[in-house]
């Protein structure tokens, strides 16, 4: 788990405006989305061309108040599992059952600027390409572009200010355009040293691998730093245009060099946006959001990212006369990575992606003169997020972190067997440093209101002989429901006294093994708070405190309940029944202000135990 080594209905008004200056009436129509059109010469919007995008049905809920590569971990395979035998179905869209919330319609800013495939959008004329429009910008301006397929690469440069931003929307939000590589974009570097399978033809996998049907993949572009977006500027929102079939990497969102993203004297971006947007069937790493400040990242969908060897990625290839396996030659990509301060990652839905889900932090780098915020994120905030059945971590890998908060979020995995890395399911959340240089860098992390379940283990504490210090975790009011099978719900491989003040509070726990019998128990904790929890057994001595619960019945929905393989996650499956000992069983933590459903806490004067408020 390491940075890559290189890097609705439509209302329409029509009103008469009366232009002082001229002392001229125009008939003209003001479209829901922003847009001001002139009636007397309207123009069709193009057609778009189906594209293979997996786009969720889910609506996340509304966001409450605010490489050189280093070694190899560990699979999660220390607990035999038992082998899945039973051929997976083929991969549906999901249909995500978390409570019901509209999308929210996008605010419109007023179009400056136009792009349509057809050089005109409703009688305006328009630039025939994205870039071309971009090029054009400055700031305050509003870049509107028109539904369709657009095969190009796109940079921007431009900076807006804080009462000019600048931004590059659809113009028809019903009806998004869409980025499409078509597997052929981006070009690879100067030299066209591109990574190869078999000339770039389609590839096949072992026929008894019992995986279902398999999407043959061929070669992609050899660097993260070649993306079919980037975003370098301040001030900048992109809403609501999708990015699909990548030959190198999705999106980046700060600062890049063309061959490769890590330099020491670096750019930071501040104040960018990404919305309402899908990022789907990449090559190489889906979104990589790195030295910023102030970045909003928000509804949008990343699946089936880092597909250049799906299914296989642990296999041997032969690139420049030596077999090496893909993993060695293109290190770990992510669906999404944070480097940076002030990130807000909220309401977005991650899953099917042959990577991790979300990578906090790049673990393989050593900080640059001893500043954190290079590889890692402070004042991070992630918030109200679905993300599920990743190959290398189901869930979220946090490293480097000097401050964050994961709360409202469902992570989970459906004992995909396609999903598994090493045969095993992997980690909903890993916690782990692979670097002992720079700063004390794992630190200050609240995990609060989150649903999580059905991984290989649910929370795994690692290190790799780093001599990192981890400190100030605290794990307050979750639901942490049956890890797959011979998984562990808490598993800790730190030294005895490298974890440092872990609070444990008010969290229902339902299953089979708690503590992973291959970890040291956490016995060497230093500073350790427990207490309000529920279990499903008993946890021993360490984990037990004041006003714990111990009962095989917590009184939940369905307490027994396994998602469909491939997902959705039934999140009622949580609830308390009238009667539950979780009721107003819960410590009073005032920090935790609702639940995972936006329920104010406490009801009926007083906290409830787990991630739901009855």
């Amino acid at each position: 788990m390491r940075a890559l080594s290189q890097l609705s209905s439509t209302v329409i008004v029509t009103v008469s405006i009366l232009s002082v200056g001229c002392n001229a009436i125009t008939s003209e129509t003001i479209l829901p989305n922003g847009n001001v059109t002139a009636v007397s010469s309207p123009t069709p919007k193009p057609s778009i061309s189906p594209l293979p995008i997996v786009t969720p049905t889910a609506t996340p809920r509304p966001s409450a108040t605010p490489t050189p590569t280093a070694s190899p971990k560990p699979t999660a395979t220390a607990t035999p599992k038992p082998t899945a035998t039973a051929t997976p179905k083929p991969t549906a869209t999901p249909i995500q059952t978390t409570t019901p919330v509209p999308t929210a319609t996008p605010v419109a800013s007023a179009c400056t600027k136009y792009v349509s495939p057809s050089g005109s959008l409703n009688g305006l004329s328009a630039s025939t390409t994205i870039q071309a429009g971009i090029n054009a910008l400055g700031a305050g301006d509003t870049l509107c572009v028109g539904a369709g397929n657009y095969h190009e690469t796109i940079s921007v440069t431009s900076s807006g200010t804080a009462s000019q931003p600048i931004t590059i929307r659809a113009y028809d939000y019903s009806n998004k355009p869409v980025i499409d590589g078509q597997y052929s974009l981006p070009g690879g570097p100067a030299g066209g040293n591109d990574f190869q399978i078999a000339n770039c033809q389609e590839y096949s996998v072992n026929p008894n691998a019992n995986q279902g049907p398999l999407p043959l993949m061929g070669c992609m572009s050899n660097s993260t730093g070649i993306p079919m977006l980037i975003l370098q500027g301040n001030y900048l929102t992109w809403d609501s245009i999708d990015i699909t079939r990548s030959r190198g990497s999705g999106v980046i969102i700060g600062n890049a060099t063309g061959g490769g993203w890590w330099v020491s004297n670096h750019n930071v971006y501040n104040h960018i946006k990404f919305l309402n947007s899908n990022v789907s069937h990449i090559r190489n790493m889906g979104v990589f959001i790195l030295y910023v400040d102030t970045v909003t990242f928000d509804r949008n969908t990343i699946t089936d990212s880092s597909n250049f060897a799906a299914y296989d990625r642990e296999g041997n290839y032969t690139w420049n006369g030596q077999s090496q396996s893909l993993i060695a030659l293109m290190g770990w990509p992510n669906a999404l990575q944070l480097i940076g301060s002030n990130i807000t990652v909220t309401n977005n839905t991650i899953y099917h992606n042959w990577d991790e889900g979300i990578q906090i932090g790049s673990p393989g780098f050593s900080d640059v003169s001893g500043q954190a915020a290079i590889t890692g994120a402070t004042n991070l905030v992630i918030k109200h997020n679905t993300i599920y059945d990743n190959w290398a971590v189901d869930g979220i890998y946090i490293s480097d972190i000097h401050g964050a908060v994961i709360e409202d979020n469902l992570l989970y995995g459906t004992n995909d067997t396609k999903y598994f890395r090493g045969g095993s399911p992997q980690f909903c959340v890993h916690i782990a440093r692979e670097t002992s240089a720079g700063v004390n860098a794992v630190q200050n992390l609240t995990f609060a209101n989150n649903i999580v379940a059905g991984c290989g283990n649910l929370i795994y504490f690692a290190d790799f002989g780093t001599g990192t210090t981890f400190s100030n975790y605290s794990f307050y009011n979750n639901t942490f429901m049956t890890p797959s099978s011979g998984g562990s719900v808490l598993s800790n491989d730190l030294p005895a006294g490298n974890l440092i003040n872990l609070k444990f509070q008010n969290n229902l726990v339902y299953a089979n093994s708690i503590l992973s019998p291959y970890s040291n128990t956490f016995s060497g904790t230093n500073g350790i708070t427990v207490g309000h929890n529920l279990w499903s057994s008993n946890p021993g001595s360490l984990f037990s405190g004041a006003g714990d619960i111990v009962t095989s019945n917590p009184g939940l929905t369905n307490a027994s309940y396994v998602p469909p393989m491939g997902g959705p996650y039934d999140v009622n499956a949580i609830k308390l029944l009238t009667g539950s000992p979780a009721i107003n069983a819960g410590a009073g933590i005032t920090s935790i202000t609702d639940d995972y459903f936006g329920t104010a806490r406490p009801s009926s004067g007083a906290y409830d135990i787990g991630a739901y408020q009855h």
